[in-house]
């Protein structure tokens, strides 16, 4: 409905990344580290957290490395790591058990 400009959210590729932390929703509602392996040669990147915003990072080796320190507090929290026009994303869900 209405215009909307697609040129935006189609100029991210993907950024093949294993994520090796976080890989659930933290107890404590604070994202300590974030740590992905990522598949470009750049040398910084950025980082996102839902309500946290987005930092400037360091890629060492292939190898994003991070320690935010990221409160979260809602049921859903998106964290981001890009790379130029490069991005790949978790989904970090609150257990409601």
């Amino acid at each position: 409905v209405g215009k909307s400009n697609l040129k935006i959210p189609l100029r991210y590729k993907v950024l093949k990344a294993k994520w090796l932390k976080p890989l659930t929703y933290p107890k404590d509602g604070v994202i300590k580290d974030v740590e992905v392996e990522v598949n470009c040669n750049k040398k910084t990147g950025s980082l996102y957290i839902t309500d946290n915003g987005w930092h400037n990072i360091k890629i060492k080796n292939g190898k994003i490395s991070n320690k935010p320190n990221a409160k979260v507090t809602r049921e859903r929290v998106r964290v981001i790591v890009g790379a130029g026009n490069r991005i790949d994303k978790k989904l970090l869900v609150k257990d409601s058990i």
